[in-house]
């Protein structure tokens, strides 16, 4: 049995598992051909980029279930500024391929994601927007585990500042590719840009950035609580867990892109809409039980599990059983509340409950506490690629 006068839920609030992205599917490509005809020691550099390529799809292969994380990221980091240099020559070059490449891969956000390589495309320059964005599901995903074999509180402790900076580095990597790999005017040209595929949307990415940074900011509120923090202080930050959810799901919406989006991800966003906004009026509540203030207790709690029970949460793998029975058990704490303010304040208080329009008065300013860890693209190497019957060296 929970008791509102100790400290509110100390476990509960962390033991929701975040979100793990499937490992993206990709197809190898002969990138020989990208140049055309080129000398034999630009061929040579080309089929060494290309073996470096392999070895990122290698390491997306070794498991089915996750990102191997330590080969991956090794792997990626070796490719990324060879990638960079070699887009760059082909912006040189014209910006077009010399022959049409087929080469296909789809990430777990797109709802086709099951059926296989479903995505083909001809066009190279989108190969740096699809390479970071394994580089940052790797690297959310590390986040993601660490979290899942710290939730004991010691091991938070130990762990928390860790998990925090790979989700903020993850939301870095995707803002980049919103706002620089995919800017108009860009790497990527702007009629491209309308026919490209949902993954190089940049306000799919930008959602991306900022779950990213609700993750992460859930995290605070476990640290908030620990801290022995106002109920009133931890709601203004649950607030802004809630608002960056809030954001990812209109984004998505007027991406354009929604119809392609994976059913599962924007269920795992609304859910979090819900199930943050429920946790936001259970702080006030409880503030405003220890204010005396019962009425309002009851109306915001009242509230919260009216949020709860808008949860349509379909999919059934292990994460979502124990996302739902966080859920569960977040709904039989406000039925607690619930029982205990409506008999005290129907025993003597008496006082009015306030509506649903009074209740949003009384939620606070948000006030968000993490930032995204800027990223930068590797530095490029000097690259050496010339085509046959040319004497000119293109850098």
């Amino acid at each position: 049995m929970f008791d509102p006068e100790e400290d509110p839920t100390p476990v509960n609030d962390f033991n929701c598992p975040l979100f793990h992205f499937s490992p993206p599917k990709v197809k190898h490509v002969k990138l020989t051909s990208v140049f055309g005809s080129v000398t034999e020691s630009s061929k040579n550099q080309l089929i060494y980029i290309n073996n470096l390529r392999k070895s990122v799809i290698d390491a997306l292969k070794k498991d089915k279930n996750t990102i191997n994380t330590t080969s991956m990221q090794n792997a990626m980091e070796t490719y990324l500024p060879q990638l960079f240099a070699l887009l760059d020559t082909l912006i040189d070059q014209g910006g077009e391929t010399q022959v049409s490449l087929s080469f296909g891969w789809i990430t777990s956000i797109h709802k086709h994601y099951k059926g296989g390589y479903r995505t083909f495309y001809n066009d190279f320059t989108y190969e740096s927007v699809f390479m970071l964005l394994i580089y940052g599901f790797n690297i959310y995903n590390q986040g993601s585990t660490l979290h899942q074999l710290s939730l004991d509180d010691n091991e938070f402790k130990q762990e928390h500042k860790s998990i925090i900076k790979f989700l903020n580095t993850a939301a870095g990597i995707f803002h980049h590719i919103a706002s620089i790999e995919l800017e108009s005017g860009g790497r990527i040209s702007e009629k491209k840009l309308l026919k490209a595929p949902v993954e190089c949307n940049s306000q799919i990415c930008e959602a991306l950035s900022i779950m990213c940074l609700a993750e992460s900011e859930s995290l605070v509120v476990r640290k908030a609580i620990q801290a022995g923090m106002k109920e009133k202080i931890i709601a203004k930050i649950t607030l802004s867990v809630n608002s960056r959810w809030v954001r990812c799901e209109e984004l998505i919406r007027s991406s354009g892109k929604e119809k392609f989006i994976s059913q599962h991800w924007k269920e795992y966003i609304r859910s979090n809409v819900l199930l943050w906004s429920a946790k936001t009026k259970k702080y006030l509540a409880i503030s405003s039980y220890k204010e005396e203030k019962i009425g309002q207790a009851q109306g915001l709690i009242q509230s919260a599990l009216a949020s709860l029970k808008k949860i349509s949460y379909a999919r059934r793998d292990q994460i979502a059983k124990k996302w739902l029975a966080h859920v569960q058990t977040e709904n039989d704490l406000l039925i607690y509340y619930l029982k205990k303010y409506r008999k005290e304040n129907e025993s003597f208080a008496f006082e009015k409950i306030p509506n649903e329009e009074q209740i949003i008065a009384l939620i606070p300013p948000k006030r968000g506490m993490v930032q995204i860890v800027p990223f930068s693209p590797p530095e490029k190497v000097n690259l050496q690629i010339v085509p046959k019957k040319s004497n000119c060296v293109l850098m």
